[in-house]
Order: structure tokens, then C-alpha cells, then sequence
């Protein structure tokens, strides 16, 4: 039998966990939220109360600690979602790229979500790129689940009109039983590659210094302290030369020392 019972000691507990293990900061306002999708989980899952969740989280079992951060991470995403920052890719970026004879871009998509973001990037360098140029993509999440729907790269219908008809040639529409849904061309998938990863930890996804990082619209759950600690490590994973971009709603004031401020969330390396 699952018990519903949720009080202020568990959202605090709950609170301070997510915190610990994704960096999310969540204030009282998200307690209905949070309540919300933990008894959900208990429906679904073979935890039947919150002070099982709380002794399974205590004990660091795996499973249930990627479950939890699974449930408390939002992923409100689309595609060309914030489109100045791929106006700026093109009229700005790939324009830079040719001149500097930079022939192999690579892109760091930090929080990627079900994959729209890092999607788009690709068929927008697919097409602009001049054709002697490649390029490829880490996109990362600490989300198993949304990991596991980017790496299909399988959408609804629904989903069609955030894509410019300029960018259609690189969707198949499904039919018969996939009808509905449309999918990345393989020209466009194989330029991606999915990967878990924390942006909290001090641990990076690879050995790659990236021309540009992605990392949109994921500092907002992040409190001031993190977010510092945070543009260390992207500012350590591009290249002198690297470019940040950030969601429109959002601030890494106090780090001008190594960002330089170019246009609204467009951000440029400094070289310290």
C-alpha cells in the first residue's frame, strides 16, 4: 500500500538532496510540484512511501538516486527555440570560423533536454557551413530519460511548425504505423552524440575543447554559487577563441572577468 503522506520535513529533505546531487534549487513555491510527481513516482515504482525514497537516497542506491534526479529536473524544450542565437551562429560564427580557417567546429550542447536544441544546431550548421567545413556535437544531460528520447530523434507532428520550412529536407515524415511523428535525416543525427553528464561536478564530458558551448535555459535553477563555479568549467572547455551562449532570461553577472558580453546572452572567452 503507498503511502501519500508527505510533510515539510520530506520537501526539505527532498529539497536539500536534489540540491546536493544536481545543483537544482527549489523554494517553497515548487513544494506542490515536488509532492506532486513523488507520489506519482510511488504509484509507478516499487517505493511505496517517501521515507523509503528518503532511506533508499541515504544508502546512494543508484538506481533510485538517477530515478529521483529523472523526476525533479524539468525539460521544457523546443526547436529553434530562442532563434537570435542561430541567427547570430550564422551571421556571426560561421562567417568568423572561414576566416580564421576553422574547418572542424565542435559544440558542446550542455543541457540538451530531449535533443531539440542539439537538433537544430545541427541541421543550422548542416546548412550554412561552407561545404569544405564539419562538425560535430556533444550533447549532454544529466536525464537518463530525456537522453534516451533525444537519442531516437523521433518527434510529433505537433512539433513541425517550430522548424523552418527551409529545414524540412532534413526530417522524414513517418508512415503507416509512424504516422504522425517525423525523425532527423541521418545526415543530421550522425553529427550528434548523446552522453550523460552532471554540469555540477567538477568532472568534464570528454577531453574536447569546444568552439561554442550551448548551455541555455538550465542556470536558472542554479543559485549564484553555482552558476560562478559552473562558467570556470565551461570557460575551461572552450577554445580561446570560444563563444557562450545562455537563455535570453538569464544572468552570469560578476563573471565579466572571463566572459565578455557581446549581445543579450552572447558571451565571448576571455583569455585569462
Amino acid at each position: 500500500m503507498i503511502s501519500e503522506r508527505f510533510s515539510d520535513e520530506d520537501f526539505l529533505y527532498l529539497k536539500e538532496k536534489i540540491f546536493q546531487l544536481a545543483g537544482i534549487h527549489l523554494t517553497e513555491k515548487k513544494r506542490e510540484l515536488v509532492k506532486s510527481r513523488v507520489q506519482s513516482f510511488l504509484r509507478k515504482s516499487s517505493v511505496k512511501s517517501v521515507e523509503e525514497l528518503k532511506q533508499k537516497l541515504e544508502l546512494s542506491d543508484p538506481t533510485i538516486i538517477q530515478q529521483f534526479v529523472n523526476l525533479l529536473t524539468t525539460n521544457k524544450t523546443d526547436f529553434f527555440r530562442e532563434p537570435k542565437h542561430f541567427d547570430f551562429l550564422v551571421e556571426q560564427l560561421i562567417p568568423f570560423w572561414e576566416q580564421s580557417q576553422n574547418r572542424q567546429i565542435k559544440i558542446w550542447c550542455a543541457a540538451s533536454s530531449t535533443g531539440e536544441e542539439p537538433y537544430t544546431i545541427a541541421m543550422v550548421l548542416q546548412k550554412n557551413l561552407p561545404k569544405n567545413s564539419t562538425f560535430k556535437i556533444l550533447a549532454t544531460d544529466i536525464d537518463t530519460q530525456v537522453l534516451s528520447k533525444a537519442q531516437n530523434g523521433v518527434y510529433p507532428n505537433s512539433k513541425l511548425h517550430e522548424i523552418p520550412d527551409e529545414y524540412h529536407p532534413y526530417l522524414t515524415l513517418g508512415t503507416k504505423r509512424a504516422e504522425g511523428w517525423f525523425k532527423t535525416k541521418n545526415e543530421i543525427h550522425s553529427k550528434i552524440t548523446f552522453k550523460q553528464h552532471n554540469l555540477i561536478e567538477k568532472t568534464y564530458p570528454g577531453k574536447e575543447i569546444f568552439d561554442v558551448v550551448f548551455c541555455r535555459n538550465v542556470l536558472i535553477y542554479f543559485e549564484r554559487k553555482t552558476i560562478n563555479t559552473l562558467m570556470e568549467k565551461l570557460h575551461l572547455s572552450l577554445k580561446p577563441d570560444g563563444h557562450l551562449f545562455i537563455g535570453h532570461s538569464e544572468s552570469i553577472s560578476g563573471t565579466q572577468h572571463i566572459f565578455e558580453a557581446l549581445q543579450p546572452s552572447v558571451f565571448k572567452k576571455v583569455v585569462v
